[in-house]
């Protein structure tokens, strides 16, 4: 239903002008025929379970809030209405269209998972050989991501990095890959092949033992970055 024009649902009456049922509410099966109708409210919504942000405002003039998390991975996008197709960007230039709108949170979101080394064990890296290293990763936010690209690095002076940067192109949210998949799915992928992997070697004279600590970056095009650290040895 258009927001704009109807303003925000407010739950469900049995006569038109009174609410008797919030939504989500569940209620008795009647022995007769019930007509419910829907009951609006004249003002604007701001809805996001990730930060807990449920904010109805009634008056003219509108603060759009800004939600916070302690998702690190997370990066807020905008407010979006998509009954309108409204989407607020910069709080400051909102102002309120006919009766409301109702807004959830948009989030920009990456996990980057199970990071793998093709044929050898993670904890046991052989020295003076090539290694190729992939990994997994999901956008687990509500807006698609595009241009993403991946780089590899470590502190290490016994890494040399051959390869250190891979190109993984887009990813719409809910959806899972890895570095070398032909097509994106909603379930976790596994590393296949050596193809668009990172490239390194350990020096020979590493001491045995040695923990090798590496950061992976994934950057989409609009600068936003997620980075994962982990270690091999």
């Amino acid at each position: 239903m258009n927001s704009a024009r109807l303003g925000v649902l407010a739950g469900w009456g049995l006569t038109p002008d009174e609410v008797t049922y919030q939504a989500g509410e569940t209620i008795k099966m009647s022995y007769t025929n019930q007509t419910l109708y829907a009951i609006y409210q004249e003002g604007v919504r701001f809805v996001d379970p990730l930060s807990g942000t449920d904010l109805f405002i009634e008056t003219e003039d509108v603060t759009v809030p800004t939600p916070v998390t302690d998702d690190v991975s997370a990066i807020f996008a905008g407010w979006y209405d998509k009954s309108t197709g409204t989407l607020i960007t910069d709080p400051s230039s909102y102002e309120k269209v006919g009766k409301g709108g109702y807004f959830e949170a948009l989030w920009k979101r990456l996990a980057i998972e199970d990071i793998t080394v093709l044929y050898y064990d993670k904890n046991a890296l052989p020295p003076n050989t090539q290694i190729s290293m992939g990994f997994s990763y999901a956008n687990t936010g509500t807006v698609d991501l595009t241009g993403l690209r991946a780089k590899l690095t470590s502190e290490s002076k016994y890494v040399r990095i051959l390869s250190d940067e891979i190109y993984l192109g887009s990813l719409d949210a809910g959806l899972m890959s890895t570095n070398n998949s032909r097509w994106a799915t909603s379930s976790k992928q596994q590393v296949r092949g050596e193809a668009n992997t990172f490239r390194f070697v350990i020096a020979s004279d590493a001491p045995s033992g040695t923990v090798i600590p590496f950061s992976l970056q994934v950057t989409n095009d609009k600068g936003d970055t997620w980075t994962q650290h982990f270690e091999g040895v």
